[in-house]
């Protein structure tokens, strides 16, 4: 067939092998008929006929070869596959010999037609990834013959146009205990090599470029790496992908993207992002260069240098952790509490503060914010293991507050926290700072200064609001008209808080005692405000509420939630109990009056 056209006309020949191609599209002829006109077609081009006219129409035939590059099953198997590399081999030829800058708009037009397409099905969406790794890799092809003083201009579209095909795919949904696909593996390495091949273009476009462009040019690589973290890492669980992690980031080396840029720009603006990139792109990249330092990739390419200040490091990165932790998706929060798990784990004693919002700024207010998130993290996330990550990490980095900043955070926990959740963790945190206050000596005022979980102090700091029956532990979070004295409703929903309040208390009347006094529980008018205003209106109304669920168990069948509130009531009431022994053998034993 070569022999017999290469002496026509180019129109002639076009109209011919347009003609098979959609012949065989339509099912009217053979795999073998469209598989011999693309091999003479191959080999008109080979031995240079219409070298001219291909400059100008190759991509309308590149257009034509679309159908052949699919997997669609027209034919057997071995058929289909050499006909798709043959088609494919013939894609890339055309976009070496095309007119460049007429078929990158061809690319471009072609590539961004595929978004619109919505066909769900397995298959099609094969299909469709098949087409687009083959188009866009003959773009990245066209793109290293343009010649131009503003290259940006093209490699702006080319990487819009190639990045918006990701968010069509599915990548937040790739289970975490799966394998990744082959369909999601081939357009990762496709969106890897895109850019890899275009470096060497971009470093000589560089060199020839003035001012202005040499920053567009640097912009653009960060924008492609920091736009694959936002729409394809971001939402990836990172547990069976350390190599793509590492790819990525061998990628961001060799593009000279440097994180310390990032992170500096974070500790002074206290922004996620710098110029205009994707700040949850910005924030994964970090996470991923500061957690996974230990890939020789990193080191090789200096990514992140593992010298750093780590408390400069730590203040710099708040930003990342807060944005990561409250994106809100499972394995974007698994990025941010991994990069918090690194940074705390790099520091050592305390070394910082942390206040109310409206005493706080630069990196305390970041500190403040990123607080916030983790206690709304752990209150609201579904995810059970990675609630008891976060509240780990929370106390870890409370080992790094200062006295005060640990005493404020725990009081507003519980003081002002709208979780019932988030307001137990507080309590349970206060138990561990008193326990370990008192276990560590901290009672010799002499040598050091008096800390806010023990002394006098705990009672004023703490024990006082939290024996005021008008706070929100005692309250509904739906009726704060009613509280546990005056509803079983409410006593039952604030029960778990009432039983950390309760057991507290009963620790500090047990460690202390009334001839050392340390805490101040001991005082006669403390102890009569508490038992006269808490501990015996809460006695009267577990006694009452107990009153009624005998009642009804006797009536009733003895359904498993009647019996678990019935076990509710006898603990607290069993606590109750013990609490006012307690403070009626010490009141005796010191000689105070007993009530």
């Amino acid at each position: 067939m070569a022999r017999d056209m290469q002496q026509q006309p180019f129109q002639l020949y076009y109209d011919f092998l347009t003609a098979e191609l959609q012949k065989t599209n339509t099912g009217h002829s053979s795999f073998a008929n469209v598989l011999s006109a693309l091999e003479d077609f191959q080999k008109n081009i080979e031995q240079g006929f219409y070298a001219e006219e291909l400059k100008n129409h190759g991509w309308d035939i590149a257009r034509s070869l679309a159908p052949y590059i699919q997997t669609l099953q027209l034919g057997p198997c071995d058929e289909v596959t050499l006909l798709n590399g043959k088609a494919t081999g013939l894609l890339r030829i055309l976009a070496e010999i095309s007119n460049p800058r007429e078929f990158v708009m061809f690319s471009l037009e072609y590539l961004d037609s595929m978004k619109t397409d919505e066909d769900g099905r397995e298959s099609h969406a094969k299909n469709r990834s098949m087409l687009f790794i083959s188009y866009g890799s003959a773009l990245s092809i066209a793109l290293r013959h343009i010649r131009t003083k503003k290259l940006s201009a093209f490699l702006n579209n080319a990487f819009s146009t190639v990045l918006s095909y990701a968010s069509t795919e599915d990548w937040l949904n790739v289970d975490i205990n799966s394998s990744p696909t082959n369909c999601s593996e081939n357009l990762l390495q496709f969106y890897f090599g895109f850019l890899n091949e275009l470096l060497p273009v971009i470093r000589a476009a560089h060199q020839l470029a003035d001012q202005n462009e040499r920053r567009r040019l640097d912009a653009l690589s960060k924008y492609y790496i920091t736009s694959l973290c936002e729409t394809i890492f971001s939402g990836m669980a990172l547990t069976k992908r350390s190599n793509d992690v590492q790819q990525l980031l061998d990628l961001a080396g060799r593009a000279e993207f440097d994180v310390l840029e990032l992170l500096r720009q974070s500790a002074l603006t206290s922004s996620a992002s710098i110029q205009c990139l994707p700040p949850l792109g910005c924030s994964v990249f970090v996470s991923l260069a500061v957690t996974d330092s230990q890939y020789p990739a990193l080191r090789k390419r200096s990514v992140m240098p593992y010298v750093l200040d780590s408390v400069w490091l730590f203040k710099a990165s708040l930003t990342h952790v807060d944005y990561l932790v409250m994106d809100g998706h499972s394995n974007t929060a698994e990025k941010g509490l991994c990069l918090l798990q690194v940074l705390l784990w790099r520091l050592d004693g305390e070394c910082f503060s942390c206040g109310p919002l409206s005493e706080s700024s630069g990196s305390s207010l970041a500190l403040h914010t990123m607080v916030e998130t983790l206690l709304n993290f752990m209150a609201t996330t579904s995810n059970h293991s990675q609630r008891q990550l976060c509240f780990s990490l929370f106390k870890r980095l409370m080992q790094h507050f200062d006295d005060s900043s640990r005493a404020w955070t725990v009081k507003h926990m519980i003081e002002e926290s709208s979780f019932p959740s988030v307001q137990v963790a507080g309590l349970s945190v206060l138990k561990d700072y008193v326990h370990k206050y008192w276990q560590d000596g901290h009672l010799d005022h002499a040598t050091r200064p008096p800390s806010l979980f023990m002394g006098h102090a705990i009672s004023q700091t703490f024990l006082k609001p939290l024996f005021d029956v008008r706070s929100n532990i005692y309250t509904s979070g739906k009726d704060t008209q009613h509280s546990v004295l005056s509803s079983d409703a409410v006593l039952m929903e604030r029960s778990t808080l009432l039983m950390h309040v309760l057991n507290l208390y009963l620790y500090l009347l047990m460690r202390d005692s009334p001839e050392v006094n340390h805490t101040g529980v001991w005082r006669a008018e403390h102890l009569d405000r508490t038992s006269r205003k808490l501990i015996n209106p809460l006695r009267e109304r577990v006694a009452a509420v107990q009153d009624t669920f005998n009642q009804v168990l006797h009536s009733e069948s003895q359904d498993e939630e009647a019996m678990r509130a019935k076990l509710t009531i006898l603990l607290m009431d069993n606590v109750l109990e013990r609490i006012v022994e307690r403070i009626r053998f010490g009141r005796k034993d010191s000689g105070q009056p007993v009530s």
